[in-house]
């Protein structure tokens, strides 16, 4: 990808690049837990990043940082083809559905056959943004998926109940 940072790895493992504005990121793939149809765990990877300073004033719009991040998820799924990972939006600074409407526009520029499944909406708008990531030539695919839906709706029940008029 061009016109992107270089990247570097962590003593922890994590992925890290420093911006031309000074701020480093960090992201990481690390174990998670979905549960199955019949309550058994299914592992798989979630994907997280922060940066360093966590507060930031007068940010500038940075498309390197864009093409870095989307760097590391297109190795990730390029070097791990039967693996999937789960990202959730952290809403702690009131900025998850931000979060998730710049993963959903940088999602479309991925360069690996992968294909996103969101959370419900009703559960969305209750202030979950989760998704789920995979390859499409995943032989599992399936499976995963319904676990994701699964745990998601287990943890997060949505209204889904249909009311006939």
């Amino acid at each position: 990808m061009l016109n992107q940072y270089s990247i570097s790895t962590t003593e922890e493992g994590y992925n890290s690049f420093t911006t031309d504005f000074g701020l480093t990121y960090f992201l990481y793939f690390t174990g998670y837990y979905l549960k199955n149809s019949n309550g058994e765990d299914v592992v798989v990877m979630s994907l997280g990043f922060y940066h360093e300073p966590l507060i930031v004033e007068n940010r500038k719009y940075d498309p390197k940082v864009k093409n870095t991040i989307l760097q590391i998820i297109t190795d990730f799924f390029e070097n791990n083809k039967e693996m999937s990972t789960i990202y959730i939006c952290s809403t702690s600074d009131g900025y998850g559905r931000h979060r998730r409407i710049t993963f959903n526009k940088w999602y479309k520029e991925v360069d690996v056959p992968i294909e996103k499944f969101d959370c419900r909406e009703a559960q969305a708008k209750e202030g979950l943004y989760a998704s789920f990531f995979i390859r499409s030539d995943n032989q599992l695919k399936d499976y995963y998926v319904d676990a994701f839906y699964r745990s998601i709706d287990e943890y997060f029940p949505a209204d889904n109940e249909y009311v006939a008029a």
